[in-house]
């Protein structure tokens, strides 16, 4: 018996130092995304194109549909860095009001701008790399392009903002395949750079001019790692 017993624990020590001379397989460090999906812009007051009597509340941006893409370097762990380039399609419609015949007239002027943004994240994971699903928590800095609205009564061209960004997501790994859900709220500052009421008289009213704007985007993407 005790033969048998050295026998068995001779042979588990040699398979454990056989495995241990194996080298292990490492996990992808890179991802390759691609992804669609819906962004929302926040309410803040974007001004207005109107040179006399301008609304703060003339201007908005509403989204229609964003694509992009997302490279991810990731570690042996629970870290990633992750660099992406947006392109949004979104709705500006501003009021604009004029005289035509000493007769006050107001029209709404709508047109559909393109928004451009590369960023770079830093991203935590609940799991480690190589596991088929991993939640994660990220957080990153973003710069916004934003085209100009194509009608005759535009006053200048487009804008350039910058900001930060916050979100999660997770991703789920088939071989070398991925599926990526993602949520990220974007806060960068208010576009274009637009005209915004007097507040010389009246200082308890709060002026609108600064500030930031969110841009909210849920997208799902499907990607490779290699």
């Amino acid at each position: 018996m005790k033969k048998l017993y050295s026998l068995v624990m001779l042979s588990v020590l040699l398979c454990g130092a056989v495995q241990a001379q194996q080298p292990r397989e490492e996990p992808p460090r890179y991802e390759f995304s691609l992804f669609g999906g819906y962004p929302q812009w926040g309410d803040a007051l974007l001004g207005s194109i109107n040179m006399e009597d301008p609304k703060d509340t003339d201007s908005k941006l509403k989204g229609v549909y964003t694509t992009g893409a997302r490279l991810t370097i990731n570690t042996r762990g629970y870290y990633g860095h992750e660099f992406e380039y947006v392109q949004q399609r979104a709705r500006f419609q501003t009021e604009y009001r004029t005289t035509i015949d000493d007769v006050p007239v107001t029209k709404m002027l709508e047109d559909r701008v393109t928004v451009r943004q590369a960023s770079y994240n830093f991203l935590m994971y609940c799991m480690p790399n190589g596991e088929f699903w991993r939640p994660y928590i990220t957080a990153g800095l973003q710069m916004y392009n934003f085209g100009a609205p194509r009608f005759e009564e535009w006053p200048g061209g487009g804008s350039r903002n910058y900001g930060v960004n916050w979100g999660g997501g997770l991703k789920l790994k088939f071989g070398r395949a991925l599926l990526r859900f993602d949520f990220r709220d974007y806060i960068g500052g208010k576009p274009y750079h637009l005209k915004f009421e007097e507040r010389l008289e009246n200082f308890s009213t709060k002026d609108n001019s600064g500030g930031s704007i969110h841009n909210r985007q849920l997208t799902v993407g499907l990607g490779i790692t290699f």
